[in-house]
């Protein structure tokens, strides 16, 4: 389902409502985003929303964070996915790593690479999808 067919609906469906004390991540915390790509993954932003919409689109899930009146912060949310608590859980970690906005890349003995920020429990990381390795050409005028 497209992000237009779930602004329909996100618009005509009442959500399941919650405080929350955490703010929409701001547009400039790059380290974040990165993180909730890849560890929280399958989520689309509709960036053209009036806030913070986040759709998982496989699991017909979604989640909108809106500001309260007395200042906090309150999500809607609809579908078996709980997409704010997972953007919750990536954000205690990425705040316990020190807010990191650079990543490094380690390969491992076996050739899993791993993106990592931080060091020892604090870090923020995870495994980049193996994918199997393509043949390098040899350069020109070498034979194998």
């Amino acid at each position: 389902m497209s992000v237009l067919a779930h602004r329909e609906r996100i618009a005509a469906e009442p959500g399941t409502r919650r405080s929350t004390t955490l703010a929409p991540p701001d547009e400039s915390a790059y380290g974040l985003w990165l993180a909730l790509d890849h560890l929280v993954p399958g989520l689309v932003r509709d960036y053209q929303a009036e806030h913070l919409t986040l759709i998982a689109p496989d699991e017909d899930s979604w989640v909108v964070v809106r500001p309260t009146v007395g200042g906090g912060w309150m999500t809607e949310s609809v579908g078996a996915r709980p997409i704010w608590d997972q953007v919750e859980e990536v954000h205690a970690r990425w705040v316990t790593a020190g807010k990191p906005t650079s990543y490094r890349l380690d390969i491992a003995a076996d050739g899993t690479q791993y993106v990592i920020s931080g060091t020892g429990r604090a870090a923020v990381e995870w495994a980049l999808p193996h994918h199997a390795q393509a043949a390098v050409p040899s350069p020109a005028g070498e034979r194998a």
